[in-house]
């Protein structure tokens, strides 16, 4: 890399730089390259199969399958919007929840809450087929007290079933009358609230369930 910025490159290609690197070093390494890349304008292609890395470096991202481009653009929105199940999940956990086709212009999702309220998503389809949507659980918000109540979105109550604490964050997840849903968010070590078999309430924000093609 660096005979290549001494040649004045303007396309660097980078190839599993992190494979072989301790840990320790691969913060340092990265903040380097990511300085590199913005102070002296390169372009880099990096190929590679580590998702974080993927998603670190790159203003736009290329997933692959077999060869073939699945999904092209810029990173957040391929994240946030996968065209299909298969690219969300190579970008990281996604639930993928049925829709049933109600109307003109709206499906209801196959996860009720204990009262049984259904949930209502409003997106147009030509077709009379049932389609699948996207859930990041991230996006599924364990309400740990009443700050997050200013939070908008649909509410829904559900049973903690697994739970894995890593460090920052607590992931898992729950239950619902009709399905579950994974969840994942930053980890509150003053609230009692995540603890497996605990009735929890849920916000999720309908702008980010997204249809699957």
């Amino acid at each position: 890399m660096a005979l290549a910025i001494a040649k004045n490159a303007q396309v660097i290609v980078l190839e599993e730089i992190f494979d072989k690197i301790p840990e320790r070093y691969k913060v340092l390494l990265r903040r380097g390259i990511l300085k590199l890349k913005r102070e002296d304008e390169l372009t880099l292609l990096i190929l590679t199969r580590n998702v974080k890395e993927a998603i670190n470096f790159s203003d736009k991202i290329a997933i692959f399958n077999n060869s073939i481009i699945e999904q092209y653009g810029d990173t957040k929105e391929v994240y946030l919007k996968p065209e299909s199940a298969a690219v969300g999940a190579m970008l990281g956990k996604i639930n993928v929840v049925k829709g049933k086709k109600e109307d003109e212009h709206s499906y209801s999702l196959p996860i009720l809450d204990k009262n049984a309220t259904q949930i209502m998503i409003e997106y147009s389809k030509k077709d009379s087929a049932d389609i699948y949507f996207s859930i990041r659980p991230e996006n599924v918000h364990v309400v740990v007290d009443e700050t997050d109540f200013v939070f908008p979105g649909i509410r829904m109550h559900g049973i903690i079933d697994e739970l894995i604490f890593e460090g920052s964050l607590m992931t898992g997840t729950i239950n619902f009358v009709r399905g579950s849903l994974d969840f994942c968010q930053i980890y509150n070590p003053t609230n009692d609230v995540f603890k497996i078999g605990n009735e929890v309430e849920v916000i999720i924000n309908p702008d980010l369930i997204l249809p699957l093609k």
